[in-house]
């Protein structure tokens, strides 16, 4: 039995298409065991990271080395960001999540406060004036209310 040019045609496009379906399934499944991986490091700490890629516009910096974000990870619950896996690691054994305040039985929480990545739209809950205007980790933004404050005025710990 010969195959004509179409048969072959379709035959080739066939295995292409299963083949690039293939590759994409695996991609997904490494890119879970991975998640998976990285999350088990720091189940201590409370954190969960997810991947993230950042555009032209997204100015954030890592939380343990303080350079910028191209490529790392983002904690979903608090929103730290770092950008390599050794600064992962260093970030989860210094800085625990909110996650981890739910557990202890107080009435009222402290603030979270997460130094830096803050938006230039915002205001500082002390004396209203323009926070995360500069470049790095600077002023804090608390994860629990989302009050933000300036580097200057968070030295005195304020009780918004």
């Amino acid at each position: 039995m010969e195959m004509d040019v179409y048969d072959e045609l379709l035959a080739a496009v066939l295995f292409i298409v299963f083949t690039m379906f293939m590759l994409w399934v695996f991609r997904k499944l490494w890119a879970v065991r991975k998640r998976k991986t990285i999350n088990d490091t720091s189940s201590k700490s409370g954190h969960y990271w997810s991947p993230i890629e950042q555009n032209e516009q997204q100015h954030n910096y890592c939380s343990g080395c303080k350079q910028h974000v191209v490529s790392g990870y983002e904690c979903d619950n608090c929103l730290l960001k770092v950008d390599n896996i050794n600064c992962l690691r260093a970030i989860s054994t210094k800085i625990h999540c909110k996650v981890n305040q739910t557990l202890c039985r107080k009435e009222t929480f402290d603030h979270h406060w997460i130094c830096g990545n803050i938006g230039a739209d915002l205001f500082c809950e002390v004396c209203e004036e323009l926070c995360g205007g500069g470049v790095g980790l600077e002023d804090f933004r608390c994860s629990w209310s989302v009050f933000t404050v300036l580097f200057s005025r968070h030295l005195d710990e304020p009780k918004l």
